[in-house]
């Protein structure tokens, strides 16, 4: 198997994966949204705690559904292109209540190409993973150009490895995590990005700096294809 069907094929998994969780998901979604607007329909008098608790599940509800569609356009196959605004809207579903989404993108006539977007969102949810205590995500520059994805807060870095995981993705596939605990499992979004960028032929790296400076910036050069 050549290297590039090798990563194709890994590429493909992730995303029917990907979109087997959203299917079995998102109905069920949809099911407790539904249920809480009638409850708070027909009993217009609840009591204060379970008012509360309502609230909390709505909120949950909806914070669920907006991650649903983040992790769908990032991980399931990147079939359209998104506007400047669909990818905020979709970029939204890393945001509170650890994470701040600090966007300043040229409005480009069509937004990202379907592998650029999906590139750039798999971007945001590294970059919110890297943020272990929360902060800020900055995302600045062309959806058809140059791209800058930078992160803020206490704790922020980069995981151990991600400038060489860039460089060669393949390396990571062999060795992935046999454990399925929490830790396994974030491991996994670096090794998805550099697949994504890899098999897109859209180009990622860090910024240089200097050893004791802030985490770089990671940038993402996304030439329409």
């Amino acid at each position: 198997m050549t290297g590039t069907a090798f990563d194709g094929n890994a590429a493909r998994l992730a995303e029917l994966l990907a979109m087997r969780l959203c299917h079995d998901f998102s109905g069920l979604i949809g099911t407790l949204s539904g249920a809480l607007e009638l409850l708070d329909e027909v009993s217009p008098a609840i009591e204060a705690k379970a008012s509360e608790a309502l609230e909390l599940a709505g909120d949950a509800a909806s914070s669920l559904s907006r991650r649903l569609r983040l992790l769908r356009a990032a991980w399931g196959a990147a079939s359209a292109a998104l506007s400047v605004a669909e990818f905020e809207r979709l970029a939204g579903g890393v945001a509170p209540p650890r994470h701040r989404l600090h966007l300043d993108l040229v409005t480009a006539p069509g937004g990202f190409s379907a592998t650029a977007g999906q590139l750039a969102l798999n971007a945001v949810l590294l970059a919110a993973e890297s943020l272990p205590r929360g902060g800020v995500v900055a995302i600045s520059g062309d959806p058809t150009g140059l791209l800058q994805v930078g992160i803020e807060g206490p704790q922020a870095g980069w995981p151990a490895g991600l400038a060489d995981l860039l460089v060669d993705p393949r390396r990571a596939l062999a060795d992935l995590p046999e454990s399925s605990d929490a830790t396994a499992v974030r491991s996994l979004q670096p090794l998805l990005t550099a697949l994504f960028a890899r098999r897109s032929g859209h180009l990622v790296s860090l910024a240089p700096t200097a050893a004791d400076a802030a985490p770089p910036p990671l940038m993402l050069r996304l030439t329409a294809f």
